[in-house]
């Protein structure tokens, strides 16, 4: 085999092991997934989306999406002793927040 095949070769070979490394680590290393209900036909889940993440270094909340009511609800678990629950923090009206983007100005075209 003459020497440039050999080089071309051992080009494919390292590109290969190279595909093969990058396959194995991104396998090995994955992003955290993001829990959240799926949506399925019929029943509540056509309303509600609830999505739990952390917020804050040490801070998590759960966040409540109803569709209908167009509605943002914030939870945030507190503990007491030995008991804990979720506690209503905060919501957001979307229909009224969305509405309330500044529209951008198209300027005339020039002629």
């Amino acid at each position: 085999m003459p020497p440039r095949a050999k080089h071309a070769v051992l080009v494919v070979l390292v590109l290969v092991n190279v595909a093969l490394l990058c396959t194995v680590l991104a396998s090995a290393v994955q992003l955290p997934r993001a829990h959240a209900q799926p949506a399925a036909a019929g029943g509540l889940s056509d309303q509600y989306l609830a999505v739990a993440g952390q917020i804050q270094s040490a801070f998590d909340a759960v966040y409540v999406l109803d569709s209908v009511e167009e509605r943002l609800y914030v939870y945030v678990p507190v503990r007491s002793g030995t008991s804990s629950a979720l506690e209503a923090r905060s919501s957001r009206d979307l229909e009224a927040d969305f509405s309330r983007q500044p529209r951008p100005v198209v300027p005339p075209r020039r002629r």
